[in-house]
C-alpha cells in the first residue's frame, strides 16, 4: 500500500480532498520525494490538499519537515489534520512565490536545495 493510499479514506471522509483526478498524481509524486515513510504520509497529505501544493513540495522538500514538525501532534488527531490543512490550503490559495511560501514558514530560501531523500 502506497502513502497516499494510506491517507486517502482519511482525508476523503473528513472533506479535504475531492475525486479530482490530479489528487493520486500529486500525492504519489509527493511520496516519492522521500525516503522516509513518515514524510512521504505527510508529503502525500499536503500534496492533495490543493493542485499547487505537488510543485512547492518538489521545489522544496524542507516545507514537508517543517510541517510535519508543527503538525506532528496535530496529525494524530482528526481536528488537528483539518487544522493543518485547512491553513496550508489557505496559503496555497494565495498562489505565493515559493520565496514568500518559505519565509511564511520560517525557512531560508537556500534550504529549497535540500534533497527530499536526505531530510
Amino acid at each position: 500500500m502506497t502513502p497516499f493510499q494510506q491517507i486517502a479514506p482519511d482525508l476523503v471522509r473528513d472533506g479535504l480532498v475531492k475525486n479530482k483526478e490530479w489528487v493520486p498524481i500529486a500525492g504519489e509524486r509527493a511520496a516519492q520525494c522521500f525516503s522516509d515513510p513518515e514524510l512521504q504520509r505527510v508529503a502525500a497529505f499536503l500534496a492533495a490538499l490543493h493542485p499547487f501544493a505537488i510543485d512547492y513540495i518538489e521545489q522544496a522538500p524542507a516545507l514537508v519537515l517543517v510541517l510535519a514538525a508543527l503538525g506532528s501532534r496535530r496529525l494524530v488527531t482528526r481536528e488537528g489534520r483539518m487544522h493543518l490543512a485547512q491553513s496550508f490550503i489557505v496559503v496555497c490559495e494565495a498562489g505565493p512565490r515559493l520565496g514568500k511560501l518559505m519565509r511564511l514558514y520560517g525557512l531560508a530560501p537556500e534550504l529549497r536545495a535540500l534533497n527530499g531523500h536526505v531530510l
